[in-house]
């Protein structure tokens, strides 16, 4: 009796390297549980600095340089990418010394939620002193702080109520880092540790190419182009890996990769 399509790798519907056919699938949970690890990562990457983001796609750029795995990009390719990456460098290698010159800080990280230490004090020393004037001059004080209060009060009214362009704007740079993390994350980390993501390696699974070779960083950044795809199908593209023979997602087929159990 034959086994289920859907467990093992099988010639159906793509020609494969005859050493991958029989391997062991992943199953569809062991792929959410991974991509939902991957994801929690990734957020937490959208916290760090541009610096970091600037350099890993300086990073990206020349090993795209060197990859083989697309031939018809041509042979220019080598030479555009590695001055890409160059001038990248430079950018952003200049743009945290400027900035350093300017605040004394590198922007390791892209928010920061907390005072400098240097308001702080000048608060605290600011209200010291006041406690030290004569009681009308403190009530004088005050009342200019309650108006102060009062006017940026209306100012983040005002900003709740017609600045919806500025909110959309906000999310879109927000999600847009977002998803430039996602492209680094999922290319370099897919390339350089031979098809697995930290999800992945968790849950004991691992992308290969159905041509057997490892994969090239070419294909680990189509397959995450793949990802859109599949998310402007309405999702469809990640469900397809429930009915397709060889679970393989729309990502998969553009990449013609599968994923496995290790």
């Amino acid at each position: 009796m034959n086994q289920d399509p859907r467990h093992i790798i099988t010639p159906d519907a793509f020609t494969v390297d005859k050493s991958l056919l029989g391997l062991p699938l992943a199953t569809p949970k062991k792929r959410a549980v991974a991509m939902v690890i991957d994801l929690i990562i990734i957020q937490q990457l959208s916290h760090v600095g541009t610096m970091v983001m600037g350099l890993s796609t300086v990073i990206l750029l020349y090993l795209l340089s060197r990859s083989k795995g697309r031939k018809t990009v041509g042979s220019s390719r080598t030479s555009v990418f590695k001055v890409l990456a160059l001038l990248l460098f430079v950018f952003v290698i200049g743009s945290e010394y400027w900035q350093y010159r300017e605040s004394h800080e590198f922007s390791f990280f892209n928010e920061k939620s907390v005072v400098s230490e240097d308001v702080q004090d000048s608060q605290e020393l600011a209200a010291v002193e006041s406690n030290n004037l004569p009681l009308e001059q403190q009530l004088t004080m005050a009342q200019s702080s309650v108006r102060e209060l009062s006017k940026e009060n209306r100012v983040l009214r005002a900003d709740d109520d017609s600045d919806f362009m500025d909110i959309l704007e906000a999310l879109g740079r927000k999600f847009g880092y977002g998803f430039g993390w996602a492209g680094l994350y999922f290319t370099l980390c897919v390339y350089l540790l031979a098809g697995q993501t930290p999800g992945k390696w968790l849950m004991r699974i691992k992308i290969i190419q159905l041509d057997g070779k490892k994969i090239s960083v070419w294909n680990a950044f189509g397959r995450y182009g793949g990802y859109a795809a599949s998310v402007v199908t309405g999702l469809s593209g990640f469900f397809q890996i429930y009915w397709d023979a060889n679970r393989q997602g729309l990502h998969d087929k553009v990449a013609s990769t599968v994923v496995v159990n290790v």
